[in-house]
C-alpha cells in the first residue's frame, strides 16, 4: 500500500527562490530512495497552492489544506512574507486538534550589518515567550534538509535508518546530503583535525603505493605500505565513531524538539551554539556552576515550601535534561580518560536527582549501560537494580522498558560470572514478551534467547544453548529479510552465528564452526563499516575465529585473525582503557597461547604478551578484585606453563601456586564453574614439584618426604575431582583421571624408595618394603590398574603411540611393585607386556626415546629372569638385543 507524505513549505519566494529549487531537488532525491518502499513525498509550496485555489475561487479551503500535510516548514529571512504568520496559525490550530502537521520554523542568519524586519523579530519573540515553540537559526539550507532527515529516521511510518559517514548523511545506505555546509559538523574541531590527518595519510599512501609499483623489491616499501594502510583504517574507524556520536547528539536534540519538551534557557542556547558549530561554548553554558547553585536552592525550597513544588520540580527536570545534552555533546567530540571522568560525575549528579524526584528515570538505564562499557560491573548492576526498584512504583512503565532493563541486568550478571542469575533475568524478560505487539515481541524474544544461550554455554549446558541460538538466528534472519536496513538485527544474526560456532567448536565440529565464524565476521565488518559501534564485534569475531582456526591447527590463519583483533582492540583500549583493557588482555593471552602451540620462534614476544595480559588484569583488579580473579588465575597459569618450557622453573612455580590459590577461592563459591581449574592447577603444581623442583633442589631425607607428601595431597585433591567428573563425562575427563592416577602412584612409589634409603641388606630392604606395601601398596596398585584400564580403552578407540607409551609406564610400575614383593612371575608377565607394546610402537617409530624405553624394559625383564634362576632365558634375551642396549 502506497504512503503519500505531504510537506508544506511556507516562505517568501522572492527571498528564497534558489532555496525552493534546492528543496524540490532534495525531495526528488528522497523519492528515488523511498519509491521502492511505496513511499512518496510531495512538496507543496504554500504560495503556489494559494494562487491555484484563488484561480479556482476556493480561497476558503486554503488554510484547511495545510492541515492535510504531515510536515509544515516555515522559513523566514529578512522579511516575514505576506501570509507567513497566517499560515503558521492555521498549522498550529490543526496540530493542536489532530497532532499534525509537525511544524518547523527557521530563521536565516543574515549577513553582518543586516537586520530582520521588526515583524520578524516580533514573531520570533512570540514563538519563544508565548508559545514555547522551538525555532532554528540556519546559515545554509542544508541544515533544514538535515533536520528533515532526522525526522524521517524517527518517524515510525517511514522507519528510516540514518547514519553519518565520510562527511555524508545517509538514509537507508544511500548518500543524501553532504555535511560540509552543516556548522555542527564543520565546527567539530577534533573531528576536522582527524579528517585533515586522514587526507595527509591518503596522500602518503598513494605516493608510497606508486613507489612500490615502480620498485616492487624496494627495501622496506611493502612494510611501510602495510603500516600506513593500517593507520588509515584505524583513523577512518575513529572518524566514523565520532560521526555516529554526533548523529546521536543530533537525534537527541531533534527528539526533544519533536516532543515539544520545555527546556531551560541554557540548554536551548547550547543547542543553538552546537547548530552553529560552537561546541565549547555549548559545553561551557551547560557546565555553568551558577546553574548547579540554582538547582541546589530549588531543592531546598522544594523541601520547605510545598506551594512551589510544581515550578521547582520543572526546574530540576530541565536541569537533568540539560546535563544529558551535555553528555551527548562530550561524546560527540570524543571520549578520553578525562571526559569519561566528567561524564561519570554528571551521571552521578543527575541520577541521584532523577531517583529522588522520580523524573527522567531513563537516565539510570543510560548510566548503567555507560558503567557496563567502562567495566564497572558492580556499579552498573547497582544502578540497574535501582531503576528496577523504581519501576515497581510506576504502573505506566511499558513492557518494552521492563524487558530492556531485565536484559541489561542479565548481561551484567553474565559478565560478573553469575550465570544462574543471568539466566533468571533473561527468563523473566521472556515472560513479559507476550505483552508486546507481535513483531516487536518476536524481536525482543529473540534478543533474550540469544543472551540466555550465552549464559547457558558458560554453564556447560550446550544442548539447551544450541537450541536457543538456532531459534534466535532463525528469527533475526527472518526480520533482517523483512527490513534489510536494520543494522541492529543484522548484527544480531552475526552474534547468533558466533554463539552456535563456539558450541560446534567445543563439540568437535570445527569446519562448521569455522564457516559460521567467517560469516559472522563478514556481518560484523559490514555493520562496522556503516556504524563504528560494531567495531567491537569485529574484534570479538576475530578472536573467536582465531580460536577455531587454532583448534584446526591452521596456525598461520589463526595468527592473522588474532593480530587483526589485537590491532582493533588496542586502539580502542588506548582511547578508553576502562572499557576495553579487559579485552586487550584476553587477546594478548590468546595470541601468546597460539605462538606457544605453533612453536613459533618468537619467545620474547610471547612472554611479553603473557606479562602484558597479567599486568593489565592486576591493574583492573585494583578496582574490582572479585571480577578479575579468574582472569588473573588464567594468566598466572599460562605464564607458568610458558616459563616451565623455557627451563625457568623457579619463576614458573610461583605462578602455578598463585593460580591454584585463586581457583580454590573461586571454587568455594561456584564449584561447578571452577573445580576443573582447581583439579588441573593441583595436578600441575604437584607435577612441577615432583618432576622439576625436587630434581633441581635435590632435597634429602625428611625435607624430600615433605615435598612428596605435599605432592600427594595435591594429586589426591585433583583425583577426587577428576574421578567424579569422569563418571558423568568419561570422554572428557578420563584422560585427566588416568594422568593423575599414574602421577600419584609414581609419587608414592618414589616415597617407597626413600623409605629404603640407608638399608644395607636385602632383608632390611624387604622388611621396609613390606611395611610400606601394607600401608600404601594396594593403593598404588589400584591407581596403576585404573590408569592402565583407561589408557587401554583409549588405545582401542584410537590407537596412538602416546596411549601405548602410557600403558608401558603403568605396566612397568606394577611390575616393579610385584618384583619388590618377590612375585616374580607376575612381574615378568607385566614387563613382557611392556616389551610387546613397545615392539608395536617401534615398527612405526624411529624415535630414540622409544628405543631407550625399550632397552629399560628388557633390562628389567632380564633382571627378573635372573632372580627366578632362569639365566639361560635371560642370556638369550641379551643376545637378541642391539649392541647399544647391551
Amino acid at each position: 500500500m502506497e504512503k503519500h507524505i505531504k510537506i508544506f513549505l511556507g516562505l517568501p519566494q522572492n527571498e528564497f527562490g534558489n532555496e525552493c529549487s534546492e528543496l524540490e531537488a532534495f525531495v526528488g532525491t528522497l523519492n528515488n530512495i523511498y519509491i521502492r518502499r511505496n513511499i512518496f513525498f510531495e512538496l507543496i509550496k504554500c504560495e503556489d497552492l494559494r494562487r491555484a485555489l484563488e484561480v479556482e475561487q476556493r480561497q476558503e479551503e486554503y488554510l484547511d489544506c495545510i492541515g492535510e500535510g504531515q510536515y509544515f516548514y516555515l522559513l523566514f529571512g529578512k522579511s516575514a512574507g505576506k501570509y507567513a504568520k497566517e499560515e503558521f496559525e492555521a498549522a498550529l490550530e490543526q496540530f493542536k486538534a489532530n497532532g499534525a502537521p509537525k511544524i518547523y520554523t527557521y530563521f536565516k542568519e543574515l549577513p553582518e550589518g543586516e537586520c530582520p524586519e521588526k515583524e520578524v523579530m516580533d514573531f520570533m519573540e512570540r514563538l519563544d515567550k508565548q508559545l514555547g515553540h522551538y525555532y532554528n537559526m540556519f546559515t545554509h539550507l542544508d541544515a533544514v534538509k538535515l533536520n528533515f532527515m532526522l525526522e524521517l529516521s524517527q518517524d515510525v511510518q517511514v522507519a528510516s535508518v540514518m547514519e553519518f559517514k565520510d562527511g555524508q548523511a545517509f538514509l537507508d545506505q544511500e548518500p543524501v546530503l553532504s555535511l560540509e555546509n552543516i556548522p555542527l559538523y564543520e565546527g567539530n574541531e577534533r573531528l576536522q583535525q582527524k579528517r585533515e590527518r586522514q587526507k595527509k595519510l591518503d596522500g602518503e599512501f598513494v605516493q608510497l603505493a606508486s613507489e612500490l609499483g615502480q620498485n616492487p623489491l624496494g627495501e622496506g616499501l611493502l612494510d611501510k605500505v602495510g603500516e600506513l594502510g593500517s593507520q588509515r583504517k584505524i583513523l577512518q574507524e575513529e572518524i566514523h565513531q565520532m560521526e555516529m556520536d554526533m548523529l546521536e547528539m543530533c537525534r537527541s536534540t531533534a527528539w526533544k524538539r519533536h516532543l515539544g519538551i520545555s527546556l531551560d534557557w541554557r540548554e536551548k542556547k547550547a543547542m543553538e551554539l552546537v547548530d552553529q558549530g560552537d561546541y565549547e561554548g555549548a559545553k561551557n553554558i551547560l557546565r555553568d556552576v551558577q546553574w548547579d547553585e540554582e538547582i541546589r536552592q530549588s531543592e531546598e525550597e522544594l523541601e520547605l515550601i510545598q506551594e512551589v513544588e510544581k515550578e521547582k520540580r520543572e526546574e530540576i527536570r530541565k536541569y537533568i535534561s540539560g546535563k544529558r545534552t551535555l553528555i551527548a555533546q562530550i561524546k560527540a567530540t570524543g571520549l578520553d580518560k578525562e571526559s569519561v571522568k566528567e561524564v561519570t560525575l554528571i551521571y552521578e549528579n543527575i541520577t541521584e536527582k532523577a531517583e529522588k524526584y522520580q523524573m527522567e528515570l531513563e537516565v539510570l538505564r543510560e548510566y548503567a549501560v555507560f558503567l557496563y562499557w567502562q567495566n564497572r560491573m558492580e556499579a552498573s548492576l547497582d544502578t540497574a537494580k535501582k531503576l528496577q526498584k523504581n519501576y515497581e512504583n510506576h504502573s505506566e512503565i511499558s513492557a518494552e522498558d521492563k524487558i530492556n532493563l531485565l536484559r541489561i541486568i542479565g548481561i551484567i550478571y553474565h559478565r560478573k560470572g553469575d550465570f544462574q542469575k543471568a539466566v533468571q533475568s533473561f527468563e523473566a524478560s521472556l515472560a513479559i514478551c507476550q505483552d508486546l505487539p507481535e513483531e516487536l515481541s518476536e524481536k525482543k524474544k529473540a534478543e533474550s534467547c540469544l543472551h540466555m544461550a550465552k549464559s547457558l554455554c558458560s554453564m556447560e549446558e550446550q544442548e539447551k544453548a544450541e537450541g536457543l541460538f538456532k531459534e534466535a538466528l532463525e528469527t533475526f534472519t527472518r526480520l533482517s529479510e523483512k527490513n534489510q536496513e536494520d543494522d541492529e538485527v543484522y548484527a544480531y544474526c552475526g552474534s547468533a552465528m558466533d554463539g552456535l560456532a563456539v558450541i560446534r567448536l567445543e563439540t568437535g565440529r570445527e569446519q562448521e564452526a569455522k564457516e559460521l565464524l567467517q560469516r559472522a565476521l563478514e556481518i560484523a565488518q559490514k555493520a562496522a563499516g556503516k556504524n563504528a559501534i560494531y567495531q567491537f564485534d569485529v574484534y570479538a569475531r576475530c578472536n573467536n575465529l582465531a580460536a577455531a582456526l587454532r583448534k584446526m591447527k591452521q596456525y598461520e590463519e589463526a595468527e592473522q585473525a588474532y593480530r587483526r583483533g589485537l590491532e582493533i582492540i588496542g586502539q580502542m583500549a588506548e582511547k578508553n582503557p576502562e572499557a576495553y583493557e579487559k579485552n586487550l588482555a584476553l587477546i594478548c593471552s590468546n595470541l601468546a597461547d597460539l605462538l606457544v602451540l605453533a612453536e613459533a620462534d618468537q619467545e620474547k614476544e610471547t612472554e611479553n604478551l603473557y606479562r602484558k595480559a597479567l599486568a593489565v588484569r592486576y591493574r583492573l583488579a585494583e578496582k574490582d578484585s572479585e571480577f578479575y580473579k579468574k582472569d588473573i588465575a588464567r594468566s598466572c597459569y599460562h605464564l607458568a606453563e610458558f616459563l616451565n618450557t623455557k627451563g625457568r622453573t623457579e619463576e614458573a612455580n610461583d605462578f602455578y601456586r598463585n593460580a591454584l590459590e585463586i581457583y580454590r577461592q573461586l571454587s568455594e563459591k561456584d564449584p561447578r564453574a571452577y573445580e576443573k581449574k582447581v583439579a588441573k592447577a593441583c595436578y600441575m603444581t604437584a607435577y612441577y614439584r615432583n618432576n622439576i623442583e625436587i630434581k633441581d633442589l635435590k632435597p634429602q631425607g625428611e625435607e624430600l618426604r615433605g615435598y612428596l607428601r605435599e605432592s600427594e595431597r595435591l594429586y589426591e585433591e585433583s583425583l577426587e575431582i577428576y574421578s567424579r567428573l569422569a563418571e558423568d563425562e568419561p570422554e572428557r575427563f578420563e584422560n585427566s583421571e588416568a594422568a593423575v592416577c599414574y602421577e600419584l602412584a609414581r609419587s608414592m612409589y618414589m616415597n617407597m624408595h626413600i623409605e629404603m634409603e640407608g638399608s644395607r641388606y636385602c632383608q632390611e630392604k624387604q622388611e621396609k618394603i613390606r611395611i610400606y606395601w601394607s600401608e600404601k601398596g594396594e593403593k598404588i596398585e589400584r591407581l596403576c590398574h585404573r590408569a592402565l584400564e583407561i589408557y587401554g580403552g583409549m588405545d582401542e578407540k584410537d590407537s596412538q603411540d602416546k596411549w601405548k607409551i602410557k600403558m608401558v609406564f603403568c605396566c612397568d610400575m606394577l611390575a616393579y611393585l610385584k618384583f619388590c614383593e618377590e612375585q616374580f612371575e607376575e612381574a615378568e608377565a607385566l614387563w613382557r607386556k611392556s616389551c610387546e607394546i613397545l615392539k608395536a610402537v617401534e615398527e612405526v617409530s624411529e624415535k630414540s626415546e622409544i628405543c631407550e624405553i625399550t632397552g629399560k624394559m628388557y633390562f628389567r625383564l632380564i633382571n627378573c629372569l635372573y632372580q627366578m634362576d632362569r639365566a639361560e632365558e635371560a642370556d638369550e634375551l641379551i643376545n637378541m638385543l642391539p649392541v647399544a642396549d647391551k
